[in-house]
């Protein structure tokens, strides 16, 4: 059993934070290649995906009232949402609980911090009493 290490929060990004998020983790994961070997998704694809966007972007800031470009776009960021969410479970699954190994996928890490319940607290502190 390995421990799922990669935060979701990406999914809560606007569609340029995920651009610029997605250029990271292509970059981050070409350079930890050793590593990341055989991604599930094909870096060049997510690439594709993102530059895709980007020329969506670029014309829908000059043409603001085109519905059918605005449909695309969101089409294309569900697609990168798809292809960062399949990284993220890949990451996991080589990283196996290793903090350094995901952080080197340029992923943010999920804080996890221990939360203790009051029995537990309880009774620790009775094993110092006695």
């Amino acid at each position: 059993m390995h421990n799922n290490l990669i935060n979701h929060s990406f999914l809560k990004m606007t569609i340029s934070e995920k651009v610029l998020f997605g250029s990271r983790i292509s970059t981050c994961m070409r350079e930890a290649a050793d590593i990341f070997r055989t991604p599930i998704v094909d870096l060049s694809d997510l690439d594709k995906i993102i530059n895709h966007i980007v020329a969506s972007l670029i014309t829908l800031n000059h043409e603001s009232n085109d519905s059918f470009q605005r449909a695309l776009l969101f089409q294309d960021e569900a697609q990168l949402d798809k292809y960062l969410r399949l990284l993220a479970r890949y990451v996991d699954r080589i990283a196996n609980g290793n903090k350094s190994v995901a952080q080197k996928s340029g992923f943010y890490i999920e804080n996890k911090t221990q939360v203790l319940n009051m029995y537990n607290v309880f009774n620790r502190a009775r094993m110092f009493v006695r």
